[in-house]
């Protein structure tokens, strides 16, 4: 990320590092759908670029069989694996889900 973003990222002194690691009391989640992610690392060659040039990515939507593309698929194993890997990652922590 840094070398993505440079001078654009913020920066913390080691202090205000310290203060931050192991802080979270929650993570909300708002969920709405899935997507595949692609290497893009192209995006990176532009000049003036925004978060979604930084991420050097390219997102396609994860469509659910028999799904269109005009409408929003409800796949609820997406959901469920991302709390498991979040539980994984981060341990027990207090999860919301504010929306899907």
């Amino acid at each position: 990320m840094k070398n993505n973003v440079g001078s654009r990222l913020p920066f913390f002194t080691s202090r205000e590092s310290n203060l931050v690691k192991g802080s979270i009391d929650f993570l909300g989640i708002n969920f709405y759908y899935a997507h595949y992610v692609k290497n893009n690392a192209k995006s990176l060659q532009k000049k003036n670029r925004d978060y979604t040039e930084d991420m050097a990515a390219e997102l396609k939507p994860f469509l659910g069989n028999g799904t269109s593309t005009n409408e929003i698929p409800v796949i609820p194993w997406i959901l469920q694996e991302l709390l498991h890997s979040l539980k994984n990652d981060y341990g027990n922590i207090p999860i919301y889900i504010h929306e899907t």
